[in-house]
């Protein structure tokens, strides 16, 4: 029986033996420990990645009063700045990925790193406008491949049902990269004038150089995928490619780059969560890097009005190098929030098996308290900082389930190309948002009209992705199947006559005992998978 016919019916396999070979029975709670499993050994590993990749991307917001004041620099070069990072992170993705398919995500990952660390390290050497300019582009052309890299690797290692909270645990490395960033941030940037170096320099020169270790760590001991992961035994290795087969996530060989652009090409979901991740990044791009600039505004008293020039020193003139340690202290706490609110959101999206509506309510909640930010700080810091944090929580907090949603349009031939895609086109959008933040800040003195507009295009973002279908043709298609037959004749019985299929997996032919039971055994603990060596 073929993978595309068979595994779509794969029902709960019994245990069973058969001319003296050796079965390993696992019932559904024995197939969470495998991947809770791998969950403790591949994702710390791409939250590093993510935490140190933000670090080196977003530590720049930290040092932008100091920065900006000692080049020279005006709100939209700041702004230009922070987003020519994003044009090259967008035009390298697709790239980036399929050199990691070719070469594999130990060799390739790795590089990138140990690239990408040392071009951290040598923004502390920068002294003109276009030094600032080319090194960001340089950065963006190295961690081009991070985030749509390690979504690929890590869908590798888990299926369509089981993917979303993995997804989010790395999407975790972005928000405790604010959280733990600010502090580190506050306390480099304390160092100004040892050895006749500036903070920011001491930040840039330091943060750059654990990308670098762990790069070359990755390089030696990261493994390719499933089949090389040394903690893995052969029964783990084959319950994780049934739980593929049976969301028929069986890749075909043979399929060539122009065929899967073409799919990805003509995927029309797949452009519609593109176009929801560019709304949404035109809005989180931005916070990322003018939230300490808007509590620099709130600290001043005048709730998101600048004080002060509005050219010289990017919206935040009126300031001391202590209130930059305070700044930077301050900035963690709105994202202590998103981490808790990420973490609730993609169990509680995975538990329910339901992505959309999580993201277009959050999305569309924060921007309602976008919009009412300007007026809450103007009551005081303490109404801003709380509407602050409630529409970084609420913003940021799925975006793993963004990125679950957006895989699950994918085949795992098109997920290279889609993923890249996908992250791509989707982070140009920080780039327009960084553009239109700089430019209205400098020309209207504040943020009000910037946030306005920000505001607008989130809640469209929410209303769009909560149109689109939730999933792809993966689980949720080869589940209806089966509650399809299950309704046809054996919905009143709770056992009939076993039937026996082989089950194609690459490499290896799985036999095994198919048994049709009730709907409830289907969703419910008992249900079983079968290793057979």
């Amino acid at each position: 029986m073929a993978a595309q016919s068979s595994s779509a019916e794969i029902l709960p396999l019994l245990n069973s033996s058969k001319n003296g070979a050796r079965v390993e029975r696992s019932t559904g709670e024995g197939v969470d420990q495998v991947f809770l499993k791998i969950t403790k050994r591949v994702v710390p590993i791409c939250f590093l990645v993510a935490f140190l990749s933000h670090i080196d991307r977003t530590n720049l917001s930290l040092a932008a009063r100091e920065f900006c004041s000692d080049l020279g620099l005006s709100s939209s070069a700041y702004g230009t700045g922070v987003g020519v990072f994003f044009v090259f992170y967008a035009a390298f993705q697709i790239p980036s990925n399929l050199a990691l398919e070719k070469l594999g995500a130990p060799r390739w990952m790795g590089f990138l790193m140990i690239l990408w660390g040392l071009v951290a390290s040598c923004m502390a050497f920068v002294r003109t406008k276009s030094q600032f300019f080319f090194l960001r582009a340089v950065l963006g052309m190295a961690e081009a491949g991070t985030f749509p890299g390690m979504w690929l690797y890590l869908s590798s290692f888990f299926p369509e049902k089981h993917r979303t909270l993995p997804l989010a645990l790395m999407e975790l490395g972005i928000t405790l990269a604010q959280i733990f960033g600010s502090p580190i941030g506050a306390i480099l940037l304390s160092l100004d004038n040892l050895l006749r170096w500036r903070g920011w320099q001491w930040l840039f020169f330091l943060e750059g150089l654990p990308s670098v270790l762990l790069g070359v760590w990755i390089s030696f001991r990261l493994p390719a995928g499933p089949e090389s992961a040394p903690y893995l035994s052969d029964c783990e290795r084959k319950i994780i490619q049934l739980e593929f087969a049976k969301g028929k996530e069986i890749k075909s060989e043979g399929v060539g780059v122009v065929e899967r652009f073409k799919q990805v090409g003509w995927n029309r979901n797949l452009w519609m969560a593109t176009l929801v991740k560019f709304l949404r990044n035109m809005t989180t791009d931005v916070a990322l890097f003018w939230t300490p600039l808007w509590i620099h505004a709130m600290l001043s008293g005048n709730g998101l009005t600048i004080t002060g020039s509005k050219h010289s020193s990017c919206g935040a003139a009126n300031s001391s190098s202590h209130q930059d340690a305070l700044v930077a202290g301050l900035t963690s706490i709105p994202f202590t929030c998103t981490a808790i609110t990420s973490i609730f959101l993609a169990w509680h999206s995975e538990k329910k098996q339901e992505r959309k509506f999580h993201i277009g309510i959050a999305y569309i909640t924060a921007a309602v308290v976008f919009v009412f930010l300007p007026i809450a700080s103007e009551m005081g810091i303490i109404f801003g900082f709380v509407m602050l944090t409630v529409m970084l929580s609420a913003c940021h907090g799925v975006s793993g389930i963004l990125v679950s949603l957006g895989s699950s349009y994918l085949t795992p031939e098109t997920r290279a190309i889609g993923l890249a895609l996908l992250n791509s086109l989707g982070h140009l959008g920080g780039y327009f948002g960084s553009e239109l933040m700089g430019i209205m800040v400098e020309q209207n003195g504040g943020y009000v009209e910037a946030i306005l507009v920000l505001s607008s295009l989130l809640t469209a973002a929410g209303l769009i992705v909560m149109v689109l279908p939730d999933g792809g043709q993966n689980t949720r298609a080869s589940n209806n199947k089966i509650e399809g037959n299950l309704k046809n004749g054996d919905a009143g019985k709770q056992h009939s006559k076993p039937d026996h299929s082989a089950i194609h997996v690459p490499g290896r032919v799985v036999t095994a005992v198919r048994k049709k039971v009730d709907s409830e055994h289907l969703r419910g603990k008992e249900t079983e998978l079968v290793c057979v060596e």
